[in-house]
């Protein structure tokens, strides 16, 4: 990187300096000459005063006696000065007594004339001796550019001095700016150019030799301190997108693997994005379906319906909307072929930007159950009118038209249930992970512990060796036969310690795969249980949550605390309710990992709470990041998460579910990094 000198900061402080430095000179020089100029002026009336005060007595004689002769030898005297330009004598009747010129014998430049007057006219009486009548006068001319051109001689030395001085200062200057600032800032231009954009870190910046301690020094801190810092926000961006793509393509799978077909509507009514389901369910390609409008899915009459929600919701923002939304219609898809859906609405921010969340799940199949159903209704409403008289055979028929309605009862349960598995697949795979990953790693481990083995690298060599020995017995000294029978001695000990090493590495893999099998057992133990509302206890719950978290509360060093209290039980969703359970714990473990606290405590505590109406109490408390009271009124919203990839949609389900069932979830932080504290309450059973 090269730098034009006269863009150089050496030159361009040196080129200020200089000016300044040039213009102060200048007006110092003028003023010098200016006050030379006057004490020139002073000097010429001073001059002419004393060559005129040796004369005037004799001048006085002259003209008193009317001696021409006498008269002309004063004139003569008075023209030995040589700026005297006319000199004359004359009578107390202005007779010229005696009178000289001085012819001009040079030319004078502008700049005397600029300054001084052409000559200089001075008259003085004659007075003889002590009479003090006038015997006449002497006037003198004096030539003003004989005396100007010695001051103006002077001013132009003054003037070039001051010019050839600022020049040495120009240049002595330039050169120390340029040791002292140019060359220094040039080296550390080329050491912040060599840096790597992608690895800014990697290489410093040098300070400059003598400038530790300046402003140059503090720079280049500055600069390494600021490369540092951009290091690892680089890396931390980097490790950021790395767990980003990993959550979209978690999230990807799971959009995927739902069957329920999932779409995103914009403020246009139109389709914002969609997953595959909702692609096969409509029968369009995914890139078709979006930027469709909402119009051209549903049929009338409950599209007029829809429409009419989604307007008041885009005008105020308020979910509760969604509750006037129907729960089922009919879609169109693009053979025109119309399909009974259920629908369930919700809303989710992105960015600033409200949008629905809409649920389409196909109900053909119940559907065409419940026309069954009503068929089979109708035939037994229609054989009791008509066959009256055939009691028995009716009530046959009765029998097996509940038998067929038990029957389809069932295969509603297991289609919810087979729904609800979809949601507790990812609790399953997570805590499945958790379990496995240490018997991962304790399988790498011992694979690469057999892999490095001593043992198994050298026995071949060894026994080679011993055997060779043995061999040939004259041929190997009594050193070498010790140091094998040493190594040998050694083996079995080797051997007994490696195999110990790797019967520690299964038994942990073995622990590792009972605590997987636990899990699954504890959660298939749930997924068994119906949908249907039943008494539990929410004690018992919290002790099987903790079960499903042991490996995420182990491995993040939190201090749990219990305070579970002596409580009735409550009616609910035994599933339902520990998947709400499990959420909370998980989402305060969460929230400690970037505390600043000391210690990361967890404190679970119930109560009964006593009044008009009973409730059984349940709250989390955490240390963790907390939250403002601006986001506390956000907190239920679908879509709102204070973690860093939350999707906001836990808390929200939480909230629709327990308000669903009279209960009642509240969040409360003193601020950020105050901790946070998530409160349930239930009415008792």
């Amino acid at each position: 990187m090269n730098i034009f000198s006269s863009k150089q900061l050496a030159f361009q402080q040196a080129k200020n300096t200089v000016i300044v430095a040039l213009l102060l000179g200048m007006l110092i020089s003028l003023v010098q000459i200016g006050y030379d100029f006057s004490i020139e002026r002073r000097q010429v009336d001073s001059t002419i005063d004393q060559v005129t005060g040796t004369i005037k007595e004799s001048a006085a004689m002259a003209v008193y006696h009317l001696d021409d002769s006498h008269a002309n030898e004063v004139i003569k005297g008075l023209f030995e000065y040589k700026p005297i330009r006319m000199a004359r004598i004359l009578d107390d009747s202005d007779e010229i007594l005696s009178q000289k010129t001085r012819k001009d014998s040079e030319e004078y430049g502008w700049l005397i004339k600029l300054f001084f007057e052409r000559e200089k006219f001075y008259s003085f009486p004659l007075f003889y001796k002590s009479n003090k009548i006038m015997a006449g006068r002497l006037e003198i001319s004096v030539d003003i550019y004989i005396i100007g051109k010695n001051f103006i001689s002077r001013a132009y030395i003054t003037v070039l001095s001051g010019i050839v001085r600022n020049i040495a200062l120009a240049f002595v200057l330039t050169m120390i700016f340029y040791y002292t600032l140019t060359l220094p800032l040039v080296g550390l231009v080329k050491d912040v150019a060599l840096v790597e954009p992608e690895n800014p870190s990697a290489r410093m910046v040098n300070t400059p030799r003598a400038h530790e301690q300046d402003e140059i020094g503090f720079l280049v801190n500055a600069t390494n301190e600021l490369l540092t810092g951009f290091g690892r926000s680089l890396e931390e961006r980097n490790r950021a997108e790395g767990i980003i793509k990993e959550r979209e393509a978690f999230i990807g799978g799971i959009m995927e693997s739902v069957p329920a077909g999932i779409l995103t509507i914009n403020h246009e009514l139109q389709i914002e994005s969609c997953n595959p389901s909702a692609g096969k369910l409509f029968d369009y390609e995914l890139d078709s379906l979006i930027g469709m409008p909402v119009s051209k899915l549903f049929c009338e009459p409950e599209l007029s319906h829809i429409i009419s929600v989604f307007d008041k919701y885009m005008e105020d923002n308020n979910p509760l909307i969604f509750y006037d939304a129907p729960d089922e219609a009919k879609i169109l898809t693009r053979q025109s072929k119309t399909i009974d859906v259920e629908l369930m609405f919700s809303e989710m921010l992105l960015e600033k930007q409200h949008l629905i969340v809409c649920v389409v799940n196909d109900i053909t199949v119940r559907k065409q159950i419940e026309a069954e159903l009503g068929k089979y209704r109708a035939t037994l409403e229609e054989k009791v009118k008509e066959r009256t008289s055939e009691l028995l055979e009716a009530n046959k028929t009765v029998h097996q038209s509940m038998q067929a309605l038990k029957e389809t009862q069932n295969q509603l349960i297991q289609q919810a249930h087979e729904a609800g598995l979809a949601e507790m697949a990812v609790g399953i795979l997570h805590n499945i992970g958790n379990a496995i990953t240490p018997a991962k790693v304790n399988t790498s481990m011992l694979a690469k512990q057999l892999h490095d083995s001593f043992v198994r690298r050298n026995i071949l060599h060894i026994m080679e060796q011993f055997m060779g020995a043995m061999a040939d017995t004259e041929k190997i000294s009594e050193e070498e036969r010790e140091r094998l029978l040493s190594i040998i001695r050694l083996l079995p000990g080797s051997v007994e310690e490696e195999y110990d090493r790797i019967a520690d590495d299964i038994k942990k893999i073995q622990d590792k795969h009972e605590h997987i099998e636990d899990i699954i057992r504890l959660q298939m133990s749930y997924a068994r249980i119906a949908t249907e509302q039943e008494v539990v206890n929410i004690n018992v719950l919290v002790e099987d949550a903790l079960k499903l978290q042991d490996d995420v509360i182990i491995n993040k060093d939190v201090i749990l605390i219990k305070d579970l209290g002596d409580i009735p039980d409550v009616r609910l969703e035994r599933a339902k309710l520990i998947q709400i359970i499990v959420n909370l714990i998980k989402n305060a473990v969460e929230s400690m990992e970037t505390n600043n606290s000391l210690e990361n405590l967890l404190t679970l505590s119930t109560w009964h709470e006593k009044g008009a109406q009973e409730y059984v109490g349940f709250s989390v408390k955490d240390s963790g990041i907390g939250f403002e009271e601006k986001e506390r009124e956000k907190m239920f919203t679908f879509g709102f998460s204070t973690k860093q990839r939350g999707t906001g949609f836990g808390l929200h389900s939480c909230a629709n579910y327990l308000i669903a069932n009279k209960g009642s979830i509240t969040a409360r932080s003193k601020g950020t990094n105050k901790g946070a504290e998530f409160v349930i309450k239930l009415p008792v059973a």
